[in-house]
């Protein structure tokens, strides 16, 4: 049989199928999203691997002692990519059929967001003019979300998307044409036991103490920390580190805490969905608090979050509506530090780095010495 006959039995569907088992690593569970079988959902994932040239275990296989739980073989990682491309592309032309009629634009987000994107669709329900699209949660890797999430805004697949900015580089290549607006300054924060909050924060050099529950690196929050410890010294005291295989990979860890398997060590946006009282927090929640990591100067890890959209926004019809409506919605989700919209012209860029790198601490030591040579003044002297 030619190649091309190979997938002649293949229909989106298969995709879909395929994209939303890898997510949720069961049968049962991805039926129920589709309002199928678990028999219907196997026969789809064999005629897919059967296009590929095998049988069962071809792109997915079944983890032993995992509960059932299934995840991509190094095949089907290939082939998970493969076909994230091609929904994403078939979600830019469904986005262009509706944009025939309604300007409707396509809004990224990774899954820790959705509490911010339903709110916006929330508020401009009554416009249709916001297509959500979900991120993998994989994709908030910086690598990864450079390469396959902010240039699908170059692309013009997505319309804004939520997340970090672009990355620096020597030529800046990648930053020209996107334009980005501070939406809040995310904290890392430890989850402890609540007897053992103290003076409601964690310095460093006391959580090199704990066994870590940490994401892979390449996330940010984890090359923050990585880098803060290197350039404290606490790099070399043998640091007790387990990161879970990068598959749904908070709701593990925060699991594996729960469980007292280690200290779990997040960004404070990626824990808020997990913190008592709010949408998935489970019964071990109210046992622990996310307290705030601190370096021996006091000084907070942190990093901003942005929406980020093509540059002269003003040129597109409802991104700019979309973009007020996202800050609006940071200003009414308790626990998010927001910040008011920055002027998108030309002129502020310079304005919006400077504020972005004072909401990092990227200027913490030199307003230290400003501070210290002030208080050593002479209070006689001029003022």
């Amino acid at each position: 049989m030619s190649p091309d006959r190979r997938f002649d039995r293949l229909r989106i569907k298969h995709l879909r199928v395929f994209d939303a088992l890898v997510r949720r690593g069961r049968y049962r569970s991805t039926a129920e999203q589709f309002g199928a079988t678990d028999q219907h959902i196997r026969d789809l994932v064999d005629d897919l691997e059967q296009a590929f040239g095998g049988g069962p275990g071809t792109l997915v296989t079944q983890v032993a002692g995992a509960r059932g739980a299934y995840v991509p073989t190094p095949a089907g990682e290939q082939a998970r990519d493969i076909f994230g491309q091609i929904l994403n592309l078939l979600d830019a032309a469904e986005r262009l059929r509706g944009a025939a009629t309604g300007q409707q634009r396509l809004l990224a987000f990774l899954p820790h967001h959705t509490q911010l994107v339903t709110k916006v669709m929330v508020a401009l329900r009554d416009r249709d003019l916001v297509v959500p699209h979900t991120l993998d949660e994989l994709d908030r890797a910086g690598g990864r979300f450079e390469e396959r999430v902010l240039d699908n805004v170059r692309r013009r697949v997505y319309d804004l998307v939520l997340g970090p900015p672009p990355e620096r580089r020597a030529s800046d290549r990648r930053r020209k044409g996107l334009q980005t607006n501070l939406l809040y300054t995310a904290r890392l924060e430890a989850m402890v036991p609540v007897e053992r909050v103290g003076d409601g924060h964690l310095e460093l050099h006391r959580l090199a103490e704990h066994e870590l529950l940490l994401p892979p690196p390449g996330f940010r929050s984890r090359d923050i920390l990585d880098t803060s410890f290197a350039e404290s010294g606490l790099a070399d005291r043998g640091l007790r580190l387990r990161v879970v295989k990068p598959s749904q990979v908070t709701g593990v860890l925060v699991k594996m805490g729960w469980d007292g398997l280690g200290t779990v060590v997040l960004p404070s946006d990626i824990a808020l969905p997990f913190k008592a009282g709010n949408y998935s927090a489970g019964p071990d929640a109210d046992r622990f608090a996310w307290v705030p990591l601190v370096t021996g100067a006091d000084t907070y890890l942190t990093h901003g979050v942005y929406v980020t959209t093509r540059a002269h926004r003003e040129a597109e019809p409802g991104v700019q509506e979309i973009v007020d409506a996202v800050a609006a919605a940071v200003d009414a989700t308790p626990g998010l530090e927001g910040t008011d919209p920055l002027a998108a012209g030309p002129a502020d860029r310079a304005l919006r780095s400077l504020l972005a790198g004072l909401a990092e601490g990227r200027y913490d030591g030199h307003l230290a010495a400003v501070r210290a040579a002030l208080d050593a003044r002479d209070p006689a002297g001029p003022p």
